[in-house]
């Protein structure tokens, strides 16, 4: 009898492989005295039901009780298919591993779940996101790095904790995520950039008067073009907020964020003093040179003067000579000095030319160095850049 029930057993998960768990109907075990093959085809039933309706995590339950009755080969590759579907890539891999060591599975199976755990062991060692949103379009930051997202795409980083900031595409609205990532699985993040999230607390503020220039939640400092935000969604929780304004002091609130639930700062940054942080004030006063760029034209400078003082002695050298010849072609001096002075120019001219031209180039470095550093204090605060997986990005407002 127990072999009727094995037969019985591999026909139905054959019949299941064969239609991905998706059918509702699979015909029934002949073995009417026994309870567990009574349990066990129950137990596939609802698992094709959980599974056709997309309740994932109850098919796996499902079908792991129904391994414990009977780890039958097509069962734990059909469970590490519903896991590969859940983004539980570890977990697959092992389903996928016990089949290609099982006795009794196919060769062709085997040969199949084998190039299955080739394509995942890359996923291993790597976290893995999943943003749902209706929206098509969003600027996507992971510790502050840019990200290019498309729907129903998973994106890539490193195992751990982590930042996810979400930003409509117009700039106004960002929703942070403090993550902790695990390898080899991905995790599901529900975006809320509705003017009303439920599950979602909100820190908002009009637009002020002078623009805002950073943002800290925590220790994050918000990526992209912050002058254009007027509100941040959060998880329920304790936060420490710090807002720059341009021309007035930052502003620092401890605020506990409740599910559904706004706090407005609009009034205390409108309040804000006028001026620098104090810490900003103590450094206050003529802006400081660039000491590298300076360095280096000074050293430009100091080369073109050596430079140009040899060549002045070359041309000394050289004057001598001409001078020591008389009207009538006699040398005033020794033939041996004569020669000494003219080696002597051609040395100090062939070395001047070299420094002169050094310096030059130090010069014209340094100038330029320096010119690009004022170049990019002054920058419009409107802009920003941020790093990407291929350089960088660059944003604002225009």
């Amino acid at each position: 009898m127990g072999r009727v029930w094995s037969r019985a057993m591999r026909r139905l998960c054959f019949l299941c492989l064969a239609c991905g768990l998706t059918h509702t109907s699979v015909p029934g075990v002949t073995h009417a005295s026994s309870v567990s093959s009574a349990s066990f085809n129950t137990l596939i039933r609802k698992a094709v039901k959980a599974r056709k309706s997309g309740n994932l995590e109850q098919a796996s339950e499902l079908l792991r009780q129904a391994i414990a009755l009977n780890s039958m080969p097509e069962l734990l590759n059909n469970l590490g298919m519903v896991y590969t579907e859940l983004g539980r890539y570890d977990d697959a891999v092992d389903m996928y591993r016990k089949v290609v060591d099982h006795p009794d599975a196919k060769d062709d199976l085997k040969r199949l779940d084998a190039e299955r755990i080739e394509l995942l062991e890359p996923k291993l060692d790597r976290g893995w996101l999943s943003l749902e949103s209706k929206h098509k379009s969003l600027q996507v930051f992971i510790d502050r790095r840019v990200k290019n997202w498309k729907q129903k795409t998973e994106l890539e980083a490193p195992p751990g904790s982590c930042v996810l900031q979400v930003t409509s595409d117009d700039g106004s609205r960002t929703q942070l995520e403090f993550l902790d990532l695990p390898a080899g699985r991905r995790t599901s993040v529900n975006l809320s950039l509705e003017q009303r999230p439920r599950r979602l607390g909100r820190v908002l503020w009009s637009p002020p008067e002078t623009p805002v220039t950073e943002i800290r939640i925590g220790d994050y400092k918000v990526a992209g073009d912050v002058s254009l935000l007027s509100g941040i969604h959060l998880q329920p929780g304790s936060y420490t907020v710090r807002i720059r304004q341009r021309g007035r002091q930052s502003v620092t609130q401890e605020l506990q964020v409740g599910a559904g639930e706004a706090t407005e700062l609009s009034e205390v940054m409108g309040g804000a003093p006028i001026g620098t942080d104090p810490a900003v004030d103590d450094r206050s006063g003529p802006p400081s040179l660039p000491t590298l760029p300076l360095v280096t034209i000074g050293v430009g400078v100091a080369l073109s003067g050596i430079g140009g003082a040899l060549l002045h002695g070359a041309h000394g050298d050289r004057a001598l000579v001409r001078e020591a010849q008389g009207p009538d072609g006699v040398m005033t001096i020794s033939m041996a000095e004569a020669v000494e002075l003219e080696t002597s120019a051609n040395d100090q001219a062939s070395n001047g030319a070299v420094l002169v031209g050094l310096g030059v180039a130090a010069t014209v470095t340094g100038l330029v160095w320096w010119w690009t550093d004022r170049s990019e204090s002054s920058a419009s605060q409107g802009l920003w850049l941020a790093p990407a997986h291929d350089g960088l990005a660059v944003g604002g407002r225009f």
